[in-house]
């Protein structure tokens, strides 16, 4: 709703909020603390006095003598339906009503005392029933808003013949209904107030024996099912005293959660699980079961809090020094790779190397096709950072040789991501660097077809940018805008924090590539800032983006700032893959500023051309060198200009529709007329 506000200002009305449950309480207060500063105009209004009027009518009547009750029955209600039907409910127990082909009155409205809260009333209610009967309900109340019979019979431990006249007579009383389903009969709390006061007029003892008593009891009825239940079975336990078992159940249904990208419900399942285990004593197998629940954590914290948080570096740390502990070496393998990550995305390419040299040692040993895939991938990731693109294209394929779908299943989401997908995604820049933009291209496409194959949706929202990122480099800026927009979309209503940012940032670059200088570089220093509040680092080719696309705006000097911003982190963190891209985008800021700057910014170029060659990265070598010719050429060297051109030109075999061999085409054909 926020979101849509800075859209377009919204007006919310909420209806029926006499049927109000705890999750929606909890979203309306929310909600109504966030509203401030928001385009929202907010509704919330209670039965009006017509239809007030009209229901009062169907329960008692419109009588000359229950007129003075009705006017006090909407006095203390406030038009409140629920609390309606229960003050008259309560009237009729309480012998006050009673129904002789009309609603009479019993008593004297003087004597009534009516209680100022719906709770109250149902309480009161309550308290009035059988003793059988309050157990009986106090018991569904535990077991849940809804619960079928068989299950109730299985709690209570009372046969059917005991049971049923008292759920007749409850339902009678309408504390409960009755529902009808396929296999069998149900029944549900006529309301989630109903349920809440009940609950609350328990010993706190006997609300503990009962839900273990209901735990137990799904755990024999659903034996042959019990995945379709552990959310519910969680809850049972984690209000009992047994916490081996309420752990067991808060794990797997974390892990539930997480396969099905709900990452904040997992967070929450898995950290209670955490909470409550570290109530038992010391010993190995508490250990493995907190193996269990920091290797499940880890991939939801990177998708809500980002890869380089505190957080998940705390997750994967923990899971790595409890794997040691207990000897477990495979998992103490794929928690090595979290922190990988994490050191990657924050910048600590240093650390990021030292691990992926080690994940790639073990892996090797253990000839396990999936660990080679992730230690080859993770080493193509960190290569490519570090500017050693064609040994880092060596690795990709490598990762590739040994990805095996089928029996690479778990892999899907050991880190929020499929492992396969994401190095296929990062696999296309080197390519495209190495002067192969077909290649690259391709294996964009491969990238967002496995994406789709694997069909998880944070791994779809990394394949989106990743994609976006491979079509700007090759100048296709409609094509990178429509998936960056896929992906801010998918991320946003996923809450996948890191790829909204970057899928913001790619937007923005997008954006400038098609004339819309301005918007681009708003979106762009947006997309950084919500980077960085993940802990992620200012990717350097990010910061010379900006500063290009100041140059573009008449804003040099600002852009100058940022070149020697990213050249400083560049140097600093060891990133090399896109330094020749920063001296080149320098030269033209440079020319930009002032035509004075003609052998500075000659300078750069070369110097770009230099760094390109190094690295083998030829696709930057052809954007410096075009740059270089067309200012050699303004300063009377032509023959030099063409002949520098045309070799760097002539040595690529594909990809000649993409932006810049156009461009260097286009320069060449000029400079020889």
């Amino acid at each position: 709703m926020l979101r849509e506000s800075l859209n377009q200002p919204l007006m919310v009305i909420f209806e029926d909020l006499h049927w109000i449950d705890g999750e929606t309480q909890a979203l309306l207060n929310l909600l109504a603390e966030s509203l401030g500063s928001a385009k929202i105009l907010l509704r919330l209004e209670p039965l009006g006095r017509e239809s007030a009027a009209e229901m009062l009518t169907a329960l008692v009547g419109d009588t000359v003598e229950v007129e003075p009750l009705r006017r006090l029955i909407m006095q203390t209600t406030g038009g409140n339906p629920f609390f309606m039907e229960e003050t008259i409910q309560a009237l009729f127990e309480e012998g006050a009503l009673v129904r002789d082909g009309e609603v009479k009155i019993a008593a004297s409205l003087s004597h009534l005392t009516i209680p100022p809260t719906v709770q109250a009333i149902l309480a009161s209610r309550i308290d009035r029933l059988p003793a059988a009967e309050k157990q009986l309900l106090q018991t569904l109340a535990v077991i849940g808003k809804q619960f079928p019979l068989s299950l109730v019979r299985v709690v209570t431990a009372d046969p059917e013949e005991m049971i049923s006249p008292m759920l007749d007579e409850l339902e009678m009383r309408e504390f409960i209904f009755e529902q009808l389903t396929a296999d069998e009969i149900e029944y549900s709390f006529k309301h989630a107030l109903t349920q809440e006061v009940t609950l609350n007029s328990m010993l706190s003892e006997r609300r503990r024996t009962l839900h273990e008593r209901t735990g137990q009891a799904m755990e024999s009825l659903y034996a042959d099912r019990l995945d379709d239940h552990v959310n519910d079975l969680a809850h049972h336990y984690e209000r009992s005293a047994n916490i081996k078992k309420a752990v067991e159940y808060l794990t797997r249904a974390g892990q539930q959660a997480s396969q099905r990208a709900a990452y904040v419900e997992a967070i929450s399942n898995l950290s209670r699980g955490l909470e409550l285990l570290m109530k038992l004593p010391e010993s190995p197998e508490r250990d493995r079961q907190e193996l269990t629940l920091q290797s499940a954590l880890g991939p939801s914290l990177m998708e809500t809090k980002g890869d380089a948080a505190p957080e998940t570096k705390a997750a994967y740390g923990r899971a790595a020094e409890l794997s040691q502990r207990v000897g477990e070496t495979q998992e103490a393998f794929w928690a090595q790779g979290g922190l990988f990550l994490h050191h990657m995305v924050g910048g600590q390419l240093e650390t990021a190397n030292t691990i992926a040299h080690q994940l790639l040692d073990l892996a090797q040993a253990s000839e396990d096709p999936a660990k080679l895939m992730l230690a080859h991938g993770f080493m193509g990731i960190i290569l490519f950072w570090t500017g050693e693109l064609a040994l880092a294209h060596s690795h990709f394929e490598q990762c590739a040789t040994h990805f095996d779908p089928p029996r690479q299943r778990h892999l899907a989401v050991l880190y929020g991501m499929d492992i396969a997908t994401g190095c296929s995604g990062y696999a296309a820049w080197p390519l495209w660097m190495l002067g192969y933009p077909e290649q690259a291209l391709e294996r964009i496409r491969g990238t967002l077809s496995l994406a789709q194959e694997r069909g998880h949706l944070s791994n779809q929202a990394m394949a989106l940018h990743h994609a976006s990122a491979g079509h700007l480099l090759r100048g296709e800026a409609q094509i990178a805008q429509r998936l960056a927009e896929e992906g801010i979309a998918l991320s946003n209503e996923h809450g996948f924090t890191l790829w909204t940012s970057l899928c913001g940032i790619r937007l923005g670059m997008a954006l400038v590539q098609s004339g819309q200088v301005a918007k681009g570089i708003v979106l762009m220093e947006e997309g950084i800032k919500a980077a960085q509040a993940t802990g992620a680092h200012n990717p350097a080719p990010i910061l010379g983006a900006i500063a290009e696309a100041y140059g573009k705006t008449g804003q040099p000097t600002e852009g100058l700032r940022l070149i020697a911003e990213a050249l400083e982190a560049e140097n600093e963190i060891g990133e090399a893959a896109h330094e020749p891209e920063l001296h080149r985008i320098k030269g033209e800021l440079l020319l930009i500023q002032e035509a004075a700057n003609t052998a500075e910014a000659e300078r750069c170029f070369r110097t770009a051309i230099e760094h390109s060659r190094r690295h083998d990265a030829m696709s930057w070598e052809l954007r410096a060198t075009t740059n270089l010719a067309r200012l050699l050429d303004e300063h009377g060297k032509r023959d030099e200009a063409r002949t520098m051109l045309a070799e760097i030109y002539n040595w690529f075999t594909e990809g000649f529709d993409t932006a810049d061999l156009k461009d260097a085409k286009a320069l060449l054909e000029e400079l020889g007329a």
